[in-house]
């Protein structure tokens, strides 16, 4: 592979990265911020360092996809929506999963499918020192 064909991978694989970033940001409901986006990129990358890791990313979009459909009609997952959660009864659920739009649980599938795809094209630290550079900015965003 010459070296302008792995640029543009590289461009190809950041380019997916913040994308995947910004959707998973917006499946949960939360305004889109850049510290929000950059937080976000920077744990999938990290998560896709290791075996572990990817088992949480994918954990962590398949959550992303189901909270589609919720995130349309509630908005951010707060304390309300998780008490009403636990304190529903099967025919409560019933119901719900009745009034469910169609269109947004399509979203959901699509965007499963196109994250998992995304995990094959994030960039990958080739060094333990920028890795951890990373792990350090990704603490101070953090904290801010």
């Amino acid at each position: 592979m010459n070296r302008v064909s792995v640029n543009r991978l590289n461009v190809f694989g950041f380019f997916v990265l913040i994308l995947t970033s910004v959707l998973t940001v917006l499946s949960f409901g939360y305004e889109l911020k850049a510290d929000s986006i950059i937080l976000v990129a920077i744990s999938f990358v990290l998560l896709n360092q290791t075996m572990v890791g990817r088992i949480t990313y994918r954990s962590m979009v398949f959550i992303a996809a189901c909270y589609i459909p919720i995130s349309w009609n509630y908005g951010h997952p707060n304390l309300t929506i998780m008490s009403a959660l636990l304190e529903t009864n099967p025919s409560e659920s019933f119901e719900y999963f009745k009034d469910l739009n169609i269109v947004s649980v399509l979203v959901g599938i699509l965007f499963l499918m196109f994250a998992l795809f995304a995990e094959r094209v994030f960039p990958k630290f080739k060094s333990s020192r920028l890795a951890l550079i990373f792990f350090i900015v990704f603490i101070l965003l953090a904290c801010l």
